[in-house]
């Protein structure tokens, strides 16, 4: 069922008239720690791993939280969303070694926070320092780390 329609009312409803329901959660919380669920495998040969429902929901059975061929897909979209960033970084910071692209500090903080608006998914996970030539003023160069941000779908591919 639709999260939209996964509302208590009509969960109690669903219940009472004794139809079987799976709903999906309506919260956006990653933070599972998935040695804490089960797995079943799926008519299609997929694990699926379950997680148990809080008591305060009027359902008896289990809520998945994940299963092996959306985290597989998710990885792979994950991982080309990091190379497109990571390459579009490394044109900025090439780009301050040769003569003619802008090196000046402001025009460069605004190309990365294009940057960034254009790649919301991986930016946050970004962080990106740089080297100004304090006598001088331009920026010489430019480094970045990648660092997952917990509960997230880089670090949970999948749920």
């Amino acid at each position: 069922m639709d999260a939209g329609i996964g509302r208590e009312a009509n969960l109690h409803w669903l219940t009472a008239n004794k139809h079987n329901h799976l709903v999906v959660s309506r919260k956006k919380n990653r933070d599972i720690d998935m040695a804490q669920t089960s797995v079943i495998q799926s008519a299609g040969g997929h694990q699926i791993h379950l997680q148990g429902r809080p008591a305060n929901i009027p359902q008896k059975s289990n809520s998945p939280v994940g299963w092996s061929k959306r985290a597989v897909k998710d990885q792979s979209i994950n991982e080309s969303f990091r190379k497109n960033y990571a390459e579009k970084l490394k044109k900025i910071s090439e780009g301050l070694a040769k003569p003619g692209f802008t090196k000046k500090r402001g025009a460069v903080n605004q190309r990365i926070g294009r940057l960034r608006e254009k790649c919301k998914r991986v930016s946050a996970h970004y962080q990106i320092d740089l080297k100004v030539d304090e006598a001088t003023g331009p920026v010489t160069r430019m480094t970045w780390d990648y660092q997952p941000q917990p509960a997230s779908k880089q670090t949970h591919p999948g749920v």
